[in-house]
């Protein structure tokens, strides 16, 4: 079923599974060729088998990856998966345009630096979607998604989740709290989500409630909060009870498994409107 007029798309591959959910749901949507980018390290090896043309470059090769993208005579392309934090601290192997661009760039944050990319990009021509634009029912609605509603302590410790998740965000931290009976147990940094939940748990014991927000001005075509199977999974290691992730802005992978896993298990999942936590 063709819902958009593009018949070719470029993919730049993060890690997980994000870049394989993209480039099914682009394939049953019309898209006729596929070409994609992953980065040696990060991106899953099985997403080569995904699309047509497949090129491997290293994280720092900036200039390699312009030249790819301007002479694969696609105009649309899309981010899709997480390029880890952990990296712009590392002593990657950056050909001349990486290393003038990563010295030139006054944040090293993913936002600034995926931003800057982009804008760098579109100058030469290239066109980038939202990352998303594909996946569009697979985004969280608004209200309980699970069969298992929030208890009304739940609720307040959700209230007060969303408060500061939002702050947290919108200052480029990190997009996960956890919270219990009123007390905030941690807050994302760079360990990523997942170690955040696990470190969480551990702190507050079972029944933990965990909030992840997207940013206030939230660039949808990087960078996009996602949770799937191996978050759930997280979840029920950690012992938590409750997880609220913003509705519209949050995409949930293996949507079916997902909620039939997290109903299986107990678990309760609420999308949350910016304004407020209970509707």
């Amino acid at each position: 079923m063709k819902m958009h007029n593009i018949d070719s798309l470029g993919i730049i591959a993060g890690n997980r599974d994000f870049p394989l959910s993209v480039a099914e749901s682009a394939r049953q949507q019309g898209v006729k060729k596929i070409i994609g980018i992953g980065f040696l390290g990060i991106t899953d090896r099985s997403f080569g088998k995904f699309v047509d043309q497949m090129f491997w470059i290293g994280i720092g090769e900036i200039g390699k990856l312009l030249k790819i993208l301007k002479e694969s005579q696609v105009h649309d392309w899309v981010m899709a998966g997480q390029i880890p934090h952990k990296f712009a601290l590392r002593a990657l192997k950056f050909d001349v345009e990486g290393l003038k661009f990563f010295k030139g760039s006054p944040q090293k944050d993913a936002k600034s630096l995926l931003g800057g990319l982009i804008q760098k990009w579109e100058k030469e021509g290239v066109h980038f979607l939202e990352s998303t634009l594909f996946l569009k029912s697979e985004l969280a609605e608004e209200g309980v998604l699970t069969n298992h509603a929030p208890s009304d302590e739940d609720w307040q410790d959700l209230k007060y989740g969303l408060r500061v998740a939002k702050v947290l965000a919108d200052l480029e931290v990190g997009q996960t709290v956890v919270v219990k009976k009123g007390v905030l147990v941690a807050l994302e940094g760079m360990e990523g989500t997942d170690a955040t939940i696990l470190r969480g748990g551990k702190l507050a014991g079972k029944g933990a409630v965990v909030v992840k927000m997207a940013r206030s001005h939230q660039d949808m075509r990087y960078d996009v909060p996602v949770i799937g199977l191996k978050t759930l999974r997280v979840l029920r290691k950690a012992k938590a009870s409750l997880l609220g992730v913003e509705a519209g802005k949050t995409l949930i992978l293996d949507r079916k498994f997902f909620f039939e896993k997290a109903n299986r298990w107990g678990l309760s999942m609420v999308g949350l409107g910016r304004e407020n936590a209970k509707t």
